[in-house]
């Protein structure tokens, strides 16, 4: 008998460049609806339409055009002028270097938004750095939070949190839940008998009673 062998596809995996770019247009999601909650202007909207442009090139790999512009959802932001000025200077660009296009960098896209440490921080940016904070004050920042971390979980471990909460323990304790006053023996008969569990002895009619003979 003949054995056919099945084929396994694979999850298609993501190139660091492609993944970094549709991080960054999450990111640019969340730093919109960031200012837009708290009133903030945007500086330089022709910044904002140039960093979504450039992510939106590298993570569907061909120029976007107003269209896919207005698709994403930017234009609404930036208007068309501005969105279509982004998608012309992108292809002229493409022109000039050929193959050889290269991201904007973390510091490049900080820039052309202005974006700050506090914003940097409360919408969870990575992909871009802030232009308010050096990289020695970002480093020294991300390891702080990471010892407050170290310190608060161990912290909650001394606290004893892994464990049962006390409220939790003292509903399971025997001495409130006291099995054996429903089986109508004494505690130390309860023991003696191997601890039973009041349920099942019901369940198959045993008697406590003839059990402790």
């Amino acid at each position: 008998m003949a054995h056919t062998v099945r084929k396994v596809k694979r999850a298609r995996v993501l190139s660091p460049r492609r993944g970094r770019a549709l991080r960054r247009r999450g990111e640019i999601e969340r730093l919109i609806a960031f200012r837009a909650e708290h009133w903030l202007p945007w500086p330089d909207l022709q910044g904002l339409s140039d960093v979504w442009c450039d992510s939106l090139f590298v993570a569907v790999g061909m120029a976007p055009d107003l269209p896919m512009m207005q698709q994403s959802g930017i234009v609404g932001i930036v208007g068309e002028r501005t969105a279509l000025s982004s998608c012309h200077r992108l292809e002229e660009f493409l022109e000039r270097v050929g193959g050889r296009y290269q991201p904007l960098t973390g510091p490049s896209a900080g820039k052309l938004l202005h974006l700050t440490a506090e914003e940097r921080w409360a919408c969870s940016i990575t992909t871009m750095m802030a232009i308010d904070e050096t990289k020695a004050e970002r480093v020294a920042a991300v390891a702080e939070d990471r010892r407050q971390r170290d310190r608060e979980r161990k912290r909650r471990t001394r606290a004893g949190t892994v464990k049962k909460q006390r409220a939790l323990y003292e509903a399971e304790s025997l001495s409130n839940k006291r099995p054996w006053e429903e089986l109508g023996i004494s505690r130390r008969t309860w023991y003696r008998l191997g601890k039973p569990d009041p349920a099942a002895a019901e369940q198959v009619g045993t008697s406590m009673s003839a059990l402790s003979i």
